[in-house]
């Protein structure tokens, strides 16, 4: 136990704080591999709150996406 200092605060590990775009459009399977969302996204075809973004983005809970596929756009919030 710390005496006289602030206890650090622990993040808690079933709340995740955020994650790289492609990773999610992969693993959320929106696209078959993470290279094809790494297209996507360096193509402009996918937008997080409005604005286009690259595949290195982190994305967060509640953060809004874009995104155009062949047959039209769509739009999810995560």
């Amino acid at each position: 136990m710390k005496k006289g200092k602030e206890e650090e605060k622990e993040a808690d590990p079933g709340v995740l704080s955020g994650v790289r775009l492609d990773v999610f459009l992969d693993v959320a399977c929106l696209f078959p591999t993470r290279s094809r969302a790494q297209a996507a996204c360096d193509g402009g075809k996918v937008d997080v709150n409005g604005s286009a973004a690259r595949p290195h983005k982190i994305v967060k809970i509640g953060d809004a996406l874009s995104i155009t596929f062949e047959h039209g756009r769509r739009q999810f919030v995560i």
